[in-house]
């Protein structure tokens, strides 16, 4: 299936998707069958260079969200969000061509196209069409890792879903680095083992998202360093609408976040003395005031964004102003009381369907309106007046020998 260029780079050499192909087809639905396929198809990496350093963090969650999609317009929209096709307001454009198409197709086009292929005959009215999931990690470890160790992190959580999923159910996997925390984003055709779209059977209640989070945690993030979540804890689930809103608030001068960037004071040794009051303090301000710097510029870049929203809904509101007041003019012509108010209504909306705010899709369809109504009561539209003619410019004559042609 031919896939549409844009800013999501694909790279292909990152994993062999004839392997992944043939030593993950199919779903498993249970736990158990996950591991088993996982185990026959190779295992686990080997941990990565980055564990020691991670290991060492105090945070290094595994991240993993999911979410559920009914309706093909809202996979169309997912599907935009995450090749870029529309505005993303937590995204930095001059970090777009950071991100990369690990897997399948992308674009709402494409990605609607490659649902159709898997989806059966028969899809019920509240079937939930997609799953989209999010995996990445606590921001400090992914900091933690190089550019290599990230992409052999996300690699390995694509295998993940491909056991879970089987690789021909994986409509599209995108790694986004323009925003605050790379991240791997796919979206996924819930198919269960009889090939029926079933969402609940990968999902479906507390119990299949606490072994979610327990299969990737032991299967993918730990050889990274990365643990899973406290079990059973008091802390609440948060979904991908979370996620992206959490993103979107970047300003952060709370006190837990000025608390994790104050510094630890360096302790001396026997050989070596400690650090100086002065010297501490000096540290601290620095800490803090780098804080402030960025909460601040986070601030403005995020006023700058609600301005440029506010525009945007103003031309909409305008837009859509238009259309219903052309809408509403042809809504009169065929309610007039008399032909003559009838006419004259229709040679308004004639007028403000010439106004060049109309959209070039919407003047095709309302001019057909128009002739419709016309011929249905009788209405033509009022003759142009001729122009006048211009005066034609008088023939110069063809210069001859006489007059020094040739010269």
């Amino acid at each position: 299936m031919p896939s549409k260029q844009s800013d999501v780079r694909k790279v292909a050499s990152l994993l062999d998707e004839d392997w992944l192909r043939s030593n993950m087809g199919g779903a498993k639905t249970a736990s158990e069958g996950l591991r088993d396929k996982w185990q026959g198809s190779g295992g686990n990496s080997p941990s990565s260079r980055s564990a020691g350093r991670v290991a060492a963090l105090g945070k290094r969650y595994a991240v993993v969200r999911v979410g559920k999609i009914k309706g093909m317009s809202k996979l169309s929209a997912a599907a935009n969000h995450n090749s870029r096709d529309r505005e993303t307001l937590n995204a930095d454009p001059e970090r777009r061509d950071d991100n990369q198409l690990l897997w399948g197709v992308e674009g709402s086009q494409d990605v609607l196209a490659a649902w159709q292929e898997r989806a059966p005959d028969k899809v019920r009215s509240n079937a939930v069409h997609a799953l989209e999931y999010v995996i990445s990690a606590s921001p400090a470890a992914l900091a933690e890792m190089s550019r290599d160790e990230q992409d052999e992190y996300f690699i390995d959580s694509l295998r993940f879903l491909a056991a879970k999923h089987g690789p021909e159910n994986i409509l599209s996997a995108v790694v986004h680095r323009d925003e605050q925390t790379p991240h791997l984003q796919a979206l996924v055709i819930p198919l269960d083992e009889r090939e029926r779209l079933n969402a609940r059977a990968h999902v479906g209640g507390r119990e299949k998202l606490r072994e979610l989070q327990t299969d990737f945690a032991e299967l993918v993030a730990e050889p990274y360093g990365i643990v899973r979540g406290q079990e059973r804890s008091v802390a609440k689930h948060r979904t991908i609408k979370d996620y992206y809103a959490a993103a979107r608030k970047e300003p952060d001068l709370t006190p837990e976040r000025l608390k994790e960037a104050i510094p630890e004071r360096e302790t001396g040794s026997v050989i070596r003395r400690g650090e100086s009051d002065a010297a501490y303090a000096a540290r601290v301000v620095d800490a803090v005031v780098g804080v402030a710097a960025q909460s601040g510029a986070a601030s403005e870049k995020r006023i700058n964004e609600l301005e440029a929203e506010k525009q945007q809904l103003a031309a909409d509101k305008d837009a859509l102003d238009h259309k219903l007041s052309l809408k509403s003019w042809l809504l009169l012509s065929t309610t007039a009381p008399t032909e003559k108010i009838g006419r004259m209504i229709w040679e308004k909306a004639q007028e403000v369907l010439a106004d060049p705010k109309t959209e070039l899709e919407d003047r095709q369809v309302l001019t057909k309106t128009l002739r419709r109504i016309g011929d249905a009561y009788g209405y033509a539209p009022p003759e142009k007046e001729p122009e006048a003619e211009r005066p034609k410019a008088p023939k110069r004559a063809a210069p001859s020998r006489d007059d020094g042609y040739g010269r």
